[in-house]
């Protein structure tokens, strides 16, 4: 599978009431991957929030939000 599948998740009242970081949220949301994970998608453009590519792990997100990203494919390895 060559197509990349993009996930989008709107941030709800009931899940923050307050500003969040954006990093920390992603991190909470998918607490299998590590939130250096998600800072590292984030600087390297891969996740947007509404709409914009964004590249500050710190910035805040609040109610009515969305953000947008994928996981990329892990990186080949070679034999040797």
């Amino acid at each position: 599978m060559n197509q990349k599948e993009l996930i989008t998740i709107t941030v709800q009242p009931t899940q923050y009431p307050k500003e969040n970081r954006l990093d920390k949220f992603l991190h909470e949301q998918f607490p299998h991957y590590s939130r250096s994970y998600f800072q590292q998608l984030i600087q390297d453009g891969i996740v947007s929030l509404n709409g914009k590519p964004i590249k500050k792990p710190s910035a805040s997100i609040k109610s009515g939000d969305q953000i947008t990203f994928f996981f990329p494919p892990p990186p080949a390895y070679k034999a040797t």
